[in-house]
């Protein structure tokens, strides 16, 4: 793949653009719809920036953290991530960053007043003007109110353009929104808040192999601690698979598997008609993508086995019914191949 839909600095001081650039900045976590408006105001920017006769290759720059900020002040308070950092480059590059810096947010960074942190947006960014949402704020004490970042501009000669909230259900499309409807399990309307279906990648890991005994195999993600997963119960998915990459409907368990009194957090994935013939469909110790298209039910406490197994035959056949004739949006296709190959470089 080209590595550079992935490659990104982790400090702002360690580019040296020889060029003048568009900045957008924020957490970005999830690459929401309101995320993407940033980004396409920093697009027409760029272009309009281009339009001068005498700049020809402006840049449009993205900056976030990691940690987030949040996470950084308060690392005991649970908040999980809709997003990895990597994901969060691979977002920015689809919106059309043609840089992007994850900056480590260290005491450092903490400490940096808005002057100082814009300072050396312009010194090495060549920044000449930023776009930001309307909430946003930087600096120490976040004083970098887009207020204050115009009285910057005019000193150090870059604009600030701040760009409306969006809105759904009445309400802001915020991540912490979204982060709410995956925990109620409503992956359709967190769907409608991200312009794209949500997914989360991992590495497969051995399980106990209860579900092949079953004849229903699954691909057991290994769960990371600090992302937020939809809530327990049974999905229609989307499973993505390396070697080559491809896509296959799936039904995808989220909990603790209560008919076999489980206390273990489990992702399980079943995809449909997989392997292909001639292939084994090993797929341990690779990373795979899970994109969450419908739920389904919740999980479920069963009588006995032969209960389960007839409930996880309706699932599926009610699976294939929900993802008949969809398919990804073709950015998310983009999205979900160029992170399968990353992750399993």
């Amino acid at each position: 793949m080209d590595r550079s839909v992935v490659s990104h600095v982790r400090d702002v001081r360690s580019l040296s653009l020889d060029r003048p650039s568009i900045v957008v900045i924020g957490k970005f976590d999830g690459m929401h719809i309101g995320h993407c408006g940033i980004f396409a105001e920093g697009v027409r920017r760029r272009a309009r920036l281009q339009e001068q006769p005498d700049v020809a290759d402006a840049l449009l720059v993205a900056i976030t953290f990691d940690p987030l900020p949040t996470v950084y002040f308060n690392p005991d308070g649970g908040l999980k991530m809709l997003s990895s950092p990597e994901e969060r480059v691979l977002l920015a590059r689809q919106q059309g960053a043609d840089h992007c810096v994850v900056q480590t947010f260290d005491r450092h960074t903490a400490e940096l007043t808005a002057e100082g942190f814009v300072a050396l947006l312009v010194q090495h960014l060549r920044m000449t003007e930023l776009v930001i949402g309307e909430d946003f704020a930087l600096g120490r004490n976040r004083t970098g109110t887009p207020g204050t970042l115009r009285e910057l501009g005019r000193t150090l000669g870059f604009d600030v353009t701040t760009v409306p909230d969006v809105r759904r259900d009445g309400a802001v499309v915020r991540s912490g929104t979204i982060r709410d409807l995956l925990q109620r399990g409503d992956v359709e309307r967190t769907a409608q808040h991200l312009g794209r279906s949500p997914f989360v990648a991992g590495i497969v890991v051995e399980g106990v192999k209860l579900a092949r005994k079953l004849g229903f195999p699954t691909a057991n993600l290994q769960p990371i601690p600090d992302r937020l997963y939809p809530k327990t119960g049974v999905y229609a998915t989307r499973s993505w698979v390396p070697h080559p990459v491809r896509a296959y409907s799936s039904v995808t368990n989220i909990g603790y598997r209560p008919t076999f009194d489980g206390t273990e957090f489990r992702v399980e994935s079943h995809l449909l008609d997989f392997p292909p013939e001639g292939e084994d469909g090993n797929l341990y110790e690779q990373q795979i993508a899970v994109e969450f298209v419908s739920r389904l039910r919740d999980e479920t406490r069963f009588a006995d086995v032969e209960e389960l197994c007839r409930q996880v035959q309706r699932d599926i056949d009610a699976a294939r019914t929900r993802l008949a004739g969809t398919a990804p949006a073709p950015e998310q296709a983009v999205l979900l191949r160029d992170l399968i190959r990353y992750l399993n470089r």
